[in-house]
């Protein structure tokens, strides 16, 4: 298992001890050519530090110039969580997809209008437990990055599902209302989920 350090040092010690002919003076060279090489990799390592502290500057100033827009961005998201929570009747069955704009809605879910949600999100499944809310989570390949599921399976446990009012975001819409996406997975999922839902 340790092959590939193993084998190259046990050579490095066979030179070693080709060259003096000398058990204990070999594992001394050995021990000085560990040094040197060791020390070559601190310097590198040192001079990396340096690089890094000579940028931190202009990465403080540019998160610093970007700050806001995230702000911003998550004011807007609220705005429209808040507006699509006036969509949510008691008793209904919602999905909730995995953006983060469809997670701020999740966060101000109520407690009390005997809600089931239904997600492929695992940010949103663990937060649905939180508030004590009755939640479903589709099966299916975890999308790596995303902390969501996709892919075949959830597409096939979709199939089975019927929904009052689904809520998602998507990069965008194509003319025929085909849902475009990074993620082929999310994307296929939600048109799914879209066909079974009396509300979008």
């Amino acid at each position: 298992m340790l092959d590939f350090i193993a084998v190259p040092l046990g050579w490095i010690i066979k030179v070693c001890y080709s060259l003096v002919d000398n058990y204990f003076l070999a594992l001394l060279l050995f021990a000085i050519v560990m040094q040197i090489l060791l020390l070559y990799f601190s310097i590198k390592q040192q001079k990396n530090s340096v690089q890094q502290a000579k940028l931190a500057p202009k990465t403080a100033a540019i998160r610093k110039k970007y700050a806001g827009r995230n702000d911003a961005q998550t004011q807007q998201k609220m705005q429209i969580a808040r507006q699509a929570l006036a969509l949510v009747e008691r008793g209904t069955t919602l999905f909730l997809d995995s953006s983060t704009t469809v997670y701020q809605l999740a966060r101000i879910l109520p407690t009390d209008m005997d809600l089931t949600v239904i997600t492929n999100s695992i940010r949103v499944g663990a937060l649905m437990t939180q508030k004590k809310i009755r939640t479903y989570i589709l099966g299916g390949l975890l999308n790596d990055g995303f902390y969501s599921t996709g892919g075949t399976y959830a597409v096939e446990m979709a199939k089975q599902l019927r929904v009052d009012v689904m809520f998602f975001s998507a990069n965008a819409l194509t003319y025929e209302g085909e849902i475009m996406d990074f993620s082929e997975n999310e994307a296929r999922l939600r048109q799914e989920i879209i066909a079974r839902s009396e509300r979008t």
